[in-house]
């Protein structure tokens, strides 16, 4: 990167610090992404629990004799208390298990539409080479109530708190002696499904043969190796930024859209070309250039 590059991305650095300190916007988690990532080619998959908050007790694809099959994901159980849960990276909710509901009596066999994962989030994410790829979160001891299936999210949005809930119930998986077991049971996958994506029969868990044949991923071949396109999911919430009433995300958002490249965010450009602060003015223009090759002022 150019001298005058990083002159100007430290100088938007500066006045996003600024901007975070006054607003909690939700276009706030892209454009605090975009500047501060390791570069802007997307957003790197993290760990959805604070690392000082919890700690691996359960890896992806062992057996577990008591269960008596292969883990599906790892579990991440708490240091104390029940951390907050966050997105992996930027993506779409396209599923919300509540914990049950179950069709006759509480608790293992009993007919509950969980099947033991208690409140779950599923999220989409698409990966630089246009591949869907889907994350899990399970046992959560409640879902952040601003969610819903639809919703754009980042790895700063909370989906709830971590838990122990399943089968109906909001503490049924336990410790050995007897209290509420705190964690996250979190899956990559190829499907936004409860069970196995692929394979003969339907899991939830655990399964008979390696995690590898239907249709997961080891998470951590994912965490802080991986990266998400921020393009195609970001490009209508910035669009939406350009007439946020906070110039500063107004003209973060422009920067962005610029480095993006997407058409769709022509017309609303040549709009922020009307803008009243002159700095959002030229953004967008810069931004125009970028995707259409013309001069605009």
């Amino acid at each position: 990167m150019k001298a005058r590059q990083r002159f100007r991305m430290v100088l938007l650095g500066s006045v996003l610090i600024f901007f975070l300190a006054l607003t909690n916007s939700n276009a706030q988690g892209f454009l605090r992404d975009f500047l501060f990532e390791t570069d802007a080619e997307g957003f790197l998959f993290k760990t959805p629990v604070n690392p000082d908050e919890a700690y691996l007790i359960q890896k992806y694809d062992v057996y577990n004799s008591r269960a008596k099959g292969y883990h599906t994901g790892i579990d991440l159980y708490t240091k104390g208390g029940k951390p907050t849960i966050y997105p992996t990276t930027l993506g779409v909710v396209v599923l919300i298990q509540s914990n049950g509901p179950c069709s006759d009596y509480h608790g293992k066999g009993g007919g509950c539409e969980d099947h033991g994962l208690g409140n779950t989030v599923i999220i989409e994410h698409i990966l630089g080479n246009g591949q869907r790829i889907y994350s899990l979160y399970a046992h959560l001891d409640s879902i952040d109530p601003s969610l819903s299936e639809g919703r754009l999210v980042d790895h700063y949005d909370a989906i709830g708190t971590m838990g122990a809930s399943g089968y109906g119930l909001s503490d049924y998986w336990k410790n050995s002696d007897g209290t509420p077991a705190i964690h996250i049971h979190f899956e990559i996958k190829d499907e936004a499904v409860l069970s196995n994506p692929r394979g003969k029969g339907t899991y939830f868990g655990y399964l008979p043969a390696s995690a590898d044949n239907y249709g997961y991923h080891d998470p951590y071949t994912f965490i802080s190796r991986v990266k998400v396109s921020y393009g195609a999911s970001a490009v209508e919430p910035l669009i939406s930024a350009l007439k946020d009433e906070d110039r500063t995300v107004r003209l973060l958002a422009a920067v962005i859209l610029g480095k993006i490249k997407d058409t769709r965010a022509v017309e609303p450009l040549i709009a922020a070309l009307k803008d009243e602060d002159e700095c959002v003015q030229q953004e967008a223009a810069r931004a125009l250039r970028k995707i259409t090759g013309k001069n605009f002022r």
